[in-house]
């Protein structure tokens, strides 16, 4: 099981998750030049010999002041985009513009013959609790538009344990800790989750964001589709992409690669032309353009 966990300090305050206004500061990180960023980093690419397409100047990890991978959330554009998931949508091992949501912003550019602005709320090692709180928000702080999700891996968990230490729980892979408390709250949390307890938290997950984008043009994806057994009859599909192939693998040899990115994309284009959001943004963009 991981655990990786921030120290927020003795005298956390809630707002450093849930700020009264705006988004909070991302737990994203980047090489001092830029070039690396969570388990993509000069060591793993030496060691692992390389990759096919992207060498060490290849990606450029660009954040904004708050540190997500994207635009200042003060950009002004025809139409506003969020994309919000974990380390998929981050896009760890890629450049920005391999992304499946920058590829879709593309698309909508293209289409709509307007400017497009994409917020990438993506971060590490998150979980769907995560996307939850961060689109309550991110809807009144940027009033996107449109909206991707890319929910991920049904076993991680946000937690915050006695002594103000805010957790990514993830109980696939193990990792040593230091602190006494976190390695307490790893134990207790491996014995109180399970696949069905997974679901269920998913299950609430889902079911507070459908509740929330109402109304609003969305589509989401799930990065392992197999997760979800019996609590799949109760998920959205109007909403709902076709589940993607892996083809290819990002230059840390761990993450998926821009062929499985495009996939990604096309899977949201799809279910994007069934909704009809086409037709729907280019009325937007006549009243803001008129």
């Amino acid at each position: 099981m991981t655990i990786t966990s921030i120290r927020y300090g003795e005298e956390m305050n809630l707002t450093d998750l849930i700020p009264i206004s705006g988004l909070p500061r991302a737990e994203n990180y980047t090489s001092a030049d830029g070039r690396w960023s969570f388990g993509d980093s000069e060591q793993s690419f030496r060691s692992s010999g390389g990759h096919k397409l992207y060498n060490e100047t290849s990606i450029a990890y660009e954040l904004n002041s708050l540190r997500y991978r994207c635009p200042e959330f003060d950009t002004e554009a025809d139409v506003r985009m969020v994309s919000i998931g974990c380390s998929y949508t981050f896009g760890v091992g890629l450049p920005q513009c391999a992304l499946y949501h920058e590829l879709f912003a593309d698309f909508l550019r293209s289409e709509l013959n307007a400017s497009v602005v994409n917020w990438n709320l993506g971060s590490a090692s998150v979980s769907n609790n995560y996307v939850a709180r961060m689109l309550q928000l991110a809807l009144p702080a940027l009033r996107p538009h449109v909206v991707l999700i890319l929910f991920t891996h049904l076993a991680r968990r946000e937690y915050i344990t006695s002594d103000n230490v805010a957790l990514k729980y993830l109980p696939s892979t193990a990792r040593n800790f230091r602190d006494a408390g976190t390695k307490r709250a790893a134990e207790r949390l491996f014995s109180l989750t399970n696949q069905f307890d997974d679901q269920l938290n998913f299950f609430r997950d889902h079911k507070a964001i459908q509740a929330l984008l109402k109304n609003r043009l969305w589509c989401y994806s799930i990065a392992k589709s197999s997760e979800l057994k019996g609590v799949a009859q109760h998920l959205d599909r109007e909403h709902r992409a076709p589940d993607f192939k892996w083809r290819d693998l990002a230059r840390d040899n761990h993450h998926p690669g821009p062929e499985t990115h495009r996939d990604i994309c096309e899977g949201f284009i799809s279910i994007f032309s069934e909704m009809k959001g086409l037709e729907h943004l280019r009325r937007i963009v006549f009243q803001r353009t008129r």
